[in-house]
């Protein structure tokens, strides 16, 4: 099961910080840059128990195993000029 747990936001940018707990990796993050007309879909797919791909929704911005580090989420918040919103 998915949970996002963070979601940037600047205008009609919103990227959400996803964390995954995979059952042969482990706990993995994905930041997804979220195509604006499918937030209320995938809001709707996170909320249930259905497996989907991420990328149907957007663009997978990087991703990796663990938490991400905070020097990532800063860097991801410059990068792309958002700023946090829980």
């Amino acid at each position: 099961m998915m949970k996002w747990i963070e979601r940037y936001d600047r205008a009609y940018v919103r990227v959400y910080l996803i964390l995954h707990n995979h059952k042969i990796k482990g706990e993995e993050y994905f930041f997804l840059k979220l195509d604006p007309p499918k937030e209320s879909h995938f809001l709707r797919m996170m909320a249930g128990t259905e497996p989907f791909s991420l990328s149907d929704f957007g663009e997978i911005l990087t991703s990796g195993l663990g938490t991400p580090t905070a020097e990532l989420k800063a860097s991801m918040s410059l990068l792309y000029n958002i700023t946090y919103n829980s």
